[in-house]
């Protein structure tokens, strides 16, 4: 029996489902730390720019959700 040769696709980290929640929650637990001309719209945007670094710089390293 021959076994089909099969290539596994890269991981590619998305934003929105489980990142964007635990964003989210931990600007309402640490609300009190930031600036207070900052609102959240300006928090989440930061985590959403700081997410895209992080993809860019290790999108081929990192295998799987777990470890990025």
């Amino acid at each position: 029996m021959m076994r089909l040769r099969t290539t596994r696709r890269p991981f590619s980290p998305k934003f929105e489902p489980e990142i964007k929640g635990w964003v989210i929650k931990h600007v309402v637990k640490h609300r009190w730390r930031t600036p207070s001309y900052m609102d959240d719209q300006d928090l989440l945007q930061d985590a959403r720019m700081c997410f895209q670094d992080c993809k860019n710089r290790y999108q081929y390293r990192v295998q799987n959700a777990a470890h990025f």
